[in-house]
């Protein structure tokens, strides 16, 4: 994903930029846009300080890694993107790579309106709190940016609003309650709202179970949940280390 003067502008407006290492609202040390100690590509130190340019290499470098991680994820998991959709998933992960484990296919599926409510609710599991309001905008932010992707035969509306600001805590598009996994003719999932269900099995082209399951299938896809919470675990561990002993980073100058 290179970087260009739209999206350095976006990644400014999500994250700001920073020249001083700071704690961000979740107390994790970052600096430049958004750059922490997770990703590797750049370790620093309270005491660390960069120029715009060197944070731009830095993000060049985030965003990089971030690929990478999405076109293996996508690899493992046998799913085909375009590349609105391979955008958006890098973006993701850039900024909560938990988030994209439990929500890959749901993106894959290409209904933005579950997109933007599977994100949310990852929050909540994840965080174990309300979501607030800058992380709504956020999610508002990151989808308008992407444009609109969603499929054509998607049950939702229409995701985007020219880009615009909403007022805090307003999402997009009213989010369903609740959504569910039917299968195509194909055998391929597809995530919808619960309140359409009925509706769409009555035309003949979901199924609530998968015509053929591939032998080891049902297996791969616990592995790959067990995979998933297992990296998440470490992930949360790695920062709370981090912030106990922020000593021990290597500052690079």
């Amino acid at each position: 994903m290179k970087l260009t003067e739209e999206l350095i502008e976006h990644i400014e407006d999500l994250e700001g930029f920073k020249s001083k290492a700071y704690r961000d609202e979740n107390n994790v040390l970052t600096i430049g846009f958004g750059h922490t100690n997770a990703t590797g590509t750049f370790n620093f130190d309270e005491d660390t300080e960069i120029n715009r340019e060197e944070a731009l290499k830095i993000l060049q470098d985030d965003l990089s890694e971030a690929e990478n991680f999405v076109e293996r994820m996508l690899a493992n998991r046998n799913l085909s993107v375009n590349k609105e959709k391979k955008d958006f998933m890098t973006l993701v992960y850039f900024n909560r790579p938990w988030a994209l484990r439990e929500t890959m296919e749901i993106i894959a599926e290409g209904n933005m309106d579950l997109v933007i409510k599977s994100q949310l609710d990852s929050y909540k599991e994840n965080r174990d709190e309300d979501v607030p309001d800058w992380y709504v905008n956020r999610i508002n932010k990151e989808a308008a940016f992407v444009k609109e992707f969603d499929d054509p035969e998607e049950t939702g509306g229409n995701v985007t609003k020219g880009g615009k600001e909403l007022p805090t805590g307003e999402t997009i598009n009213k989010q369903p309650e609740s959504i569910t996994r039917l299968y195509n003719r194909d055998g391929n999932p597809q995530f919808v709202d619960t309140q359409i269900v009925e509706d769409l099995l009555s035309t003949g082209k979901y199924t609530e179970q998968p015509v053929s399951v591939e032998e080891g299938q049902e297996e791969k896809e616990v592995k790959d949940v067990i995979t998933a919470h297992i990296y998440s675990y470490l992930q949360k561990q790695k920062d709370v280390y981090a912030k106990k002993n922020p000593n021990s980073a290597r500052e690079v100058r």
